[in-house]
């Protein structure tokens, strides 16, 4: 797809992951389950995706559609355990514990709980600098995809940065400024968030539109 360059290194491996040919092949293996786990959960999610697009098309509505596929921030990297525990209480974490399977052999079964960890939160995040909950490419830059009717750039890779500060607030009125409906009384309030629309709407090709984002959410 061209999305990466060539000649671009991946940043290289955090001094607290360990190598993969330093784990034993015990490790390797579970290590490996769990990308497989991941890997079938998009593989799954990829053939849903494709059932709404199939049925949009069987009803003759694909054609005025628009699709926005983004991820909201990097990969994750905490596990599971200890994000419950740190975000909720020790508490939270002894009741994710008895409420969910963890055992390796009922990973990726119903009731079973697992994550990849900070290895492959690091591979996801390639060629970008570390993950979610950090303040540099691998945790806030994250891809954003724009498909249907309007869009003027179809098969185009945009490598600019497009500021969406509010997460979901951005795409709705985004889409409100693509679609206008007319209101009434009750949805007569003005949706928070940026336009993106420019993306993908009013730009040229080879023309990146380049806007930067500040941490606290202020766009230059």
């Amino acid at each position: 797809m061209s999305l990466i360059g060539k000649d671009v290194s991946p940043f290289p491996r955090l001094p607290n992951i360990p190598a993969w040919n330093t784990l034993t092949p015990e490790q390797q293996k579970l290590s490996a389950w769990k990308m497989e786990i991941y890997a079938a959960m998009l593989a799954n999610m990829d053939y849903h995706i494709g059932r709404v697009l199939e049925h949009l098309k069987a009803i003759g509505k694909l054609e005025n559609t628009v699709v926005i596929f983004f991820s909201d921030n990097g990969a994750e990297a905490v596990e599971l355990e200890q994000l419950v525990e740190k975000a909720f209480s020790p508490e939270a974490k002894e009741w994710m514990k008895k409420t969910f399977d963890t055992r390796p052999e009922s990973w990726g079964k119903k009731g079973s709980i697992v994550d990849y960890g900070a290895a492959w939160a690091q591979v996801g995040s390639v060629p970008f600098r570390f993950f979610k909950a950090y303040v540099s490419e691998g945790g806030i830059r994250s891809p954003l995809i724009i498909a249907g009717l309007g869009v003027q750039q179809s098969g185009v890779v945009n490598q600019g940065g497009a500021a969406c500060d509010r997460h979901r607030s951005d795409p709705a009125r985004s889409c409100r400024s693509c679609a206008p409906v007319q209101k009434t009384r009750q949805q007569a309030r003005t949706i928070a968030g940026q336009i993106v629309t420019t993306v993908a709407c009013r730009q040229r090709a080879g023309s990146p539109h380049r806007q930067r984002l500040a941490w606290l959410g202020v766009v230059r």
